[in-house]
């Protein structure tokens, strides 16, 4: 009978635990938004600055070995240090 009487009143809603955890879902959900951001935006700054960084030293580096290679092909000749497409005929 109890049942019967609730159902037949429109006013009064009976809320359940997953009904009343429901309402907090969306600020729940907004602050792990704001988390996951800023987490990612932290790693997009430090992996995008390593990976420039890394970028500028190869950079630096093959321009190294290319004086390195000019420096010893003038001091050495160039037959050591080309390889067969280089090689003058």
């Amino acid at each position: 009978m109890a049942i019967i009487r609730e159902r037949s009143r429109p006013g009064v809603h009976a809320r359940s635990e997953y009904e009343s955890l429901g309402r907090g879902g969306g600020l729940c959900l907004s602050i792990l938004n704001i988390i996951f951001a800023i987490l990612f935006g932290l790693l997009v700054l430090f992996l995008g600055s390593s990976l420039f960084d890394i970028g500028e030293q190869l950079l630096y580096t093959s321009i190294l070995w290319h004086c390195l290679n000019q420096g010893l092909k003038v001091r050495m000749g160039s037959s050591l240090l080309s390889s067969n497409e280089e090689d003058e005929p």
